[in-house]
Formats: C-alpha cells, structure tokens, sequence
C-alpha cells in the first residue's frame, strides 16, 4: 500500500468554489510505503510504519532512514514471539547489555524503541491477562505478578501523593518575653 498526498487548492470562480488538484512533488510520496516491507516480521512492519509517520508528522523526511541491521531484527522478533531478553541474547549469542545498549544509541523514536515499546505493551497486556485468569480462578494472589504489572502498566501503580512542605509555628513566652520560632520540615513530620 502506498500512500500519496495531494495538494487540493480552493479557487473562487465567479462565486463558485473549484477543486484543483495538484499532485504535490516533495519527498513525502515515498515515506509511507508497506511494499518494500512484505518480507518483514510484523513486529519490524509496524515498527516501520510508526517511524514513518512520526518523522511526516516531525517533517524530518529528508533525513536518512532509520533502519535496523538483522541481528536487531531477529532480536526483536524473538522478544515478539514470547522469548525473554536473556532466552533471544542467548539465541544470538550476544551480551545481554547489547540489547539495552541498541536502546540508549537509537533512541525511543528510532524504529528499535517503537518496537520495544510494542513489544513491552504486548507483554504488559499478555501479563495482566494472565492476573485476571489467576484472581478468577484461584483466590490466593501471586504477588510477583502484581508487582511485575505496577511495573508495566501506569493504571497499577501505587499514586501516594507526597506531602509539601509543614509549617510549624510555636509561640514560646519566657520570663514574660514572647518568642517566635518558625521550623519547617519536608518529610511532614513536625
């Protein structure tokens, strides 16, 4: 699938409103394109597609393609298809730091970090499935799972609100002088 974009210009003719159509010549023609993905996994295809549109959406087009070498692509395919980070480096036979390393030089916004962040979700969701079959079906929690879904999922997180600062004033009159002295504690405990 191809997407092209075209220009539409308005024109008033004699108090009437004309559509022309005038094909736009720029490099945003080639930018959303599935055909030279076919071959790829799913995880790579959408992984492009959302890189595509972020840099239409950022007009960053005419700069270089952000694109992954086959080592990146079979890593995050195996992460895809249920492997755990410590199973797929071992499958390739690179370092576990590898992986995170890839993360920190590319960037959330490069082609690598969309499908982490796909793949994380996939994960999160394929977990709190799980939650739910265990709470439904067994009526002792497994607090493992719990923690690992406050860690994934933001609508599990504990929201403890911190307490600002206290002001605490006390009046202290010796020998019949008043004093003033004003403290101030951040944790809330005056």
């Amino acid at each position: 699938m191809t997407e092209n974009f075209i220009d539409i210009e308005l024109m008033d003719i004699e108090g009437e409103i004309a559509e022309v159509e005038t094909p736009l010549i720029s490099p945003l023609l080639p930018v959303i394109q599935e055909d030279d993905l076919e071959k790829e996994p799913l995880i790579i295809k959408y992984g492009m597609i959302e890189y595509r549109k972020k840099r239409l959406e950022m007009n960053k087009q005419n700069e270089p393609e952000d694109l992954l070498n086959d080592e990146q692509k079979k890593y995050l395919t195996l992460l895809s298809e249920g492997l755990s980070n410590q199973e797929a480096c071992a499958e390739l036979g690179i370092d576990r730091i590898v992986p995170t390393i890839w993360s920190k030089m590319r960037g959330s916004d490069s082609v690598y970090g969309i499908c982490i962040q796909a793949i994380k979700d996939m994960q999160a969701d394929d977990l709190e499935d799980e939650v739910w079959k265990e709470a439904i079906g067994n009526p002792r929690s497994t607090e493992l799972k719990k923690f690992a879904l406050k860690a994934r999922k933001e609508e599990y997180k504990d929201n403890i609100q911190q307490q600002t600062n206290v002001q605490t004033n006390i009046h202290v009159t010796l020998d019949g002088t008043p004093y003033m002295t004003q403290t101030e504690s951040g944790d809330g405990d005056a």
